[in-house]
């Protein structure tokens, strides 16, 4: 592969974590002002049925993006395992890089997808005039369950676990790769390792009684920290389709600070 390709392929990387960054980013911020995102997952089905009935023109489409951004997670490892190819310390990683990818991608991309066609058609059951009282219970079991399976347990448990473990690998990959400076790699993968233990952890929540919130919070963080790492990671690999492959590996060492600090 010729240099061109080569950083027109590494660019395309930059853009993919970007991307998925701003994927996740947006849609929670819209969800928040309009669904009471992410408080209203654990209300019950009377109030965020009418809340999604308020909304419904917005948070459908919100969802949809939110699904988007999980199944993009399988062309950005695709894209991930490309970059890395070269590597072969780095490249050594790649296949669990996939596989959790692709975990990720689909756990996710199912849980987001009940709000997309499912829930609707709950929602508008739940609310039309002939529903009898019983028809409502069952229609609110209906929901929690859905809640509680897809969401719950595939979206967010398994997903999570597959995420925090896709974040893992992706840090210890970019620890052996010819990527930045050894500082800015050192800062990037304990980043990644951290944050990608946080996720994991964070999926303990599921299992409800009093430590719940505790792990709630720290899904928070993790979330939020993962967002900026993928921001950073995009700025490192760009930056790095713009450098000579000598000269990263002279600036990873420290003997060329000046032109680090003046590219």
């Amino acid at each position: 592969m010729n240099t061109n390709s080569m950083n027109t392929n590494t660019r395309t990387l930059a853009l993919l974590l970007a991307l998925e960054a701003m994927l996740v980013t947006v849609p929670f911020f819209i969800l928040q002002s309009v669904f009471e995102f992410p408080d209203i997952l654990r209300q019950p089905a009377d109030y965020a049925l009418k809340l999604f009935v308020q909304h419904e023109s917005v948070i459908v489409p919100t969802y949809y993006v939110f699904l988007l951004s999980a199944l993009t997670a399988i062309p950005l490892s695709i894209a991930l395992v490309r970059f890395f190819a070269s590597n072969d310390a780095a490249s050594k990683g790649n296949s669990a890089l996939l596989s959790f990818g692709t975990a990720t991608a689909i756990f996710q991309a199912i849980g987001f997808s009940r709000w997309v066609f499912t829930i609707p058609m709950i929602a508008h059951a739940y609310f039309a005039p002939n529903t009898s009282e019983t028809s409502k219970q069952a229609l609110a079991l209906m929901y929690d369950t859905l809640n509680r399976y897809l969401g719950m347990t595939v979206g967010e448990h398994l997903g999570f676990i597959a995420m925090g473990a896709w974040t893992i690998v992706l840090a210890w990959q970019f620890g052996k790769a010819d990527v930045a400076s050894e500082r800015v790699s050192r800062i990037l993968v304990w980043t990644g390792y951290a944050t990608g233990v946080l996720t994991i952890l964070s999926a303990g929540e599921h299992f409800g009684g009093g430590s719940a919130p505790l792990f709630a919070v720290l899904n928070v963080i993790a979330n939020t920290v993962w967002i900026f790492w993928l921001l950073a990671l995009a700025v490192v690999v760009w930056r790095s389709a713009s450098l000579p492959s000598a000269l990263r590996q002279s600036e990873r060492q420290g003997i060329a600070p000046v032109l680090a600090n003046h590219s």
